[in-house]
């Protein structure tokens, strides 16, 4: 146990992709103009729970991008002339037949590649992130007789865009004060009850994220907030262990002056913001350039609806 968490340790790459059905879904290729191509410039994707590398992606160039989407615009007139809507509706219905029939291996590949929990990781392959920011961007396009090009992060994206960066994520909590030790209470034992470590094991709850670079950022948010006053409920550290794992985090008494408050954390840190009246609850809610999503949990139901709260 180390801050209320319980670990377990890492499983290996070369087992977990031994046991693909379909070993042909692991793929380190780029495709382009119909081929799949390598190049001699690559960059090393490693299985965040373990430090170990699991392979290396071709990288492209921007003549290479140039290529893609001259050949994506010769394409796409071909495509749009030559297919009906029922057409382009059959081929989507028989990718999504694909990805069901193949969502074990995919979901292993995104186990390995982002550190989820293989069941996320299972249900993610139908609907979340980060398969879907294709899936939901690809098929209204193709149905549309559209051409595609697709350009992933060069961070661990085999399949898209890695956990945690999940954007609709709640990234503040904004509390009543009447009931904040209450709410603080119990999200801290709940936090505490989570499992970290490789998302291949199935009593795990929390996997990795997915570099170092998100475990250093998220280290700078809770530092920089203890510093401005913050009280750290639990975790608050990386853990001593192989992989980028961070302690599950509850800060208490989170202000507007933290990074916190202005910088997206994408990891494991749960931030309590304090609020008085509902005016307040509504200008701290808005007080941001992000907004991508917002959730509000009332017993009042016509509350919920009336606020002015931006988001999506």
């Amino acid at each position: 146990m180390e801050n209320g968490n319980s670990l377990t340790n890492g499983h290996s790459n070369t087992n977990q992709l031994s046991e693909l059905a379909d070993k042909s879904l692991f793929i380190s290729d780029s495709f382009v103009d119909g081929a799949w191509i390598s190049t001699e410039r690559q960059f090393d994707v490693f299985n965040p729970a373990t430090d170990e590398k699991i392979s290396s992606v071709a990288s492209l160039d921007r003549d290479d991008f140039i290529k893609a989407i001259k050949s994506a615009h010769v394409a796409q007139k071909k495509y749009y002339k030559s297919t009906t809507a029922p057409a382009r509706g059959a081929l989507l219905r028989r990718w999504y037949e694909l990805i069901m029939e193949n969502k074990r291996d995919l979901a292993t590949i995104l186990c390995l590649e982002n550190g989820k929990t293989f069941a996320e990781a299972e249900g993610e392959v139908v609907w979340n992130f980060p398969a879907a920011m294709i899936t939901r961007k690809v098929a209204p396009a193709l149905a549309a007789g559209c051409s595609v090009v697709i350009k992933p992060p060069n961070v661990q994206d085999k399949p898209a865009s890695p956990y945690p960066n999940t954007p609709p994520s709640a990234n503040r909590l904004l509390v009543q004060k009447t009931i904040l030790p209450k709410f603080t209470a119990a999200l801290v034992a709940k936090v505490n009850a989570l499992t970290v470590g490789s998302g291949f094991d199935t009593t795990v709850t929390q996997g990795p994220l997915v570099n170092k670079s998100a475990v250093a950022k998220i280290h700078e948010h809770v530092t920089d907030a203890i510093a401005r006053g913050a009280t750290l409920e639990t975790g608050g550290k990386p853990l001593d262990r192989p992989g980028c794992f961070f302690a599950p985090t509850v800060l208490s008494g989170v202000t507007t002056s933290m990074l916190v408050a202005s910088e997206e954390t994408f990891g494991p840190l749960a931030p309590i913001f304090a609020f008085e009246t509902e005016e307040e609850a509504v200008q701290l809610a808005n007080d941001t350039e992000f907004g991508l999503a917002g959730y509000l949990f009332s017993r009042d139901a016509s509350r919920c609806v009336r606020d002015p709260v931006w988001g999506g």
